[in-house]
């Protein structure tokens, strides 16, 4: 099993059910907005903000002209 994978498993045993679906949803935006879900999540594990916050960047796309 690779690591990214064993620390998906012990997330989901950690948090619960309800919280994965949480988490799926979190690295859909992700995937979306052309972020890295795994940066992301140790992002804000960390606390050291390196990927910003995903509404922060949902709001500026929003914003932005076209």
């Amino acid at each position: 099993m690779s690591p990214g994978v064993r620390l998906a498993v012990a997330l989901v045993m950690i948090m619960g059910v309800g919280r994965e679906i949480r988490l799926q949803g979190k690295k859909k935006t992700c995937r979306k907005l052309a972020y890295s879900f795994w940066q992301y999540l140790l992002s804000r594990i960390k606390g050291d903000e390196t990927v910003p916050y995903l509404p922060d960047v949902i709001r500026a796309r929003a914003a932005a002209p076209t």
